[in-house]
């Protein structure tokens, strides 16, 4: 895989090392992702229909959220 023309952060030929993700820690970035993030298929977003009615959804929320 290569990311960008350097291939960094994924493969990286300045680190001149295998980079090993599994010791990454991102706690805000992961407690945003397991409480604040809708994540949906890319499938499903292909029809506007779909979008609107996401947000739609999301607008109800934040009304109650803020009431």
């Amino acid at each position: 895989m290569v990311f960008g023309r350097t291939g960094c952060p994924i493969r990286c030929p300045l680190y001149k090392k295998e980079i090993d993700y599994s010791k990454v820690n991102c706690p805000v970035t992961e407690r945003i992702y397991d409480s604040e993030v809708i994540a949906l298929g890319k499938d499903f977003l292909m029809y506007k229909e779909n979008s609107d009615k996401i947000l739609e959804a999301v607008y109800k929320n934040i009304e109650e959220i803020e009431n």
